[in-house]
């Protein structure tokens, strides 16, 4: 509820305030001795003058874990907090998912089967069965859902090198590293 902040405050309900509690809150979720998570408030919109009590704001929020289970219990814990925070504040809140993606979880055979294929391919420096990949990837979603039919599958990752990170405006991967992607997956296909 939208309010004069000197004159009428009482008469307002502050949606910033509640949304800047629940963003702090949110923010000691994600500890675990159990799985690797993690969960940020990338984004915070809210008010609309110095005066006076925002009516709205909305947040964008991102939570991911490496554990099916701890990745469906951290979606509860997030509702709740949202949901405290709006009863605690006297405002209404409403969780809109905007995209997803499911903990990845490879299958064994596969794992190999992809790895026998990698000897035959030139340009390789080195390899790995595994590694920790905290990103998240619509991929994960695909698999799921084969491995839900019956199906097995693994995620792929082809390292190279790059002037800046992940989301930076300096990331450019080295090309050089595409032919190699490309021959990894024939092999497999072959194989």
């Amino acid at each position: 509820v939208q309010a004069h902040a000197a004159m009428a405050p009482e008469q307002g309900r502050n949606a910033l305030l509640a949304a800047a509690s629940a963003a702090l809150s949110l923010h000691a979720l994600p500890q675990r001795g159990d799985a690797n998570t993690r969960l940020n408030v990338g984004v915070l919109n809210a008010g609309s003058g110095l005066n006076i009590i925002p009516n709205r704001a909305v947040m964008n929020v991102e939570y991911r874990a490496d554990k099916r289970e701890v990745l469906a219990d951290l979606k509860k814990r997030f509702a709740a907090v949202i949901e405290g925070a709006a009863q605690a504040y006297g405002v209404e809140s409403t969780i809109t998912p905007l995209g997803r993606a499911t903990t990845l979880v490879c299958d064994q055979p596969v794992i190999d089967k992809a790895m026998k294929a990698l000897e035959g391919v030139s340009g390789v420096e080195k390899s790995h069965e595994t590694v920790l990949f905290a990103a998240s990837d619509d991929v994960s979603i695909f698999i799921e859902r084969v491995q839900d039919n019956g199906g097995e599958g693994t995620f792929l990752i082809v390292g190279c090198s790059s002037p800046g990170p992940h989301h930076s405006a300096t990331f450019d991967i080295d090309e050089t590293a595409l032919p190699i992607a490309v021959d990894w997956i024939e092999a497999i296909a072959r194989s």
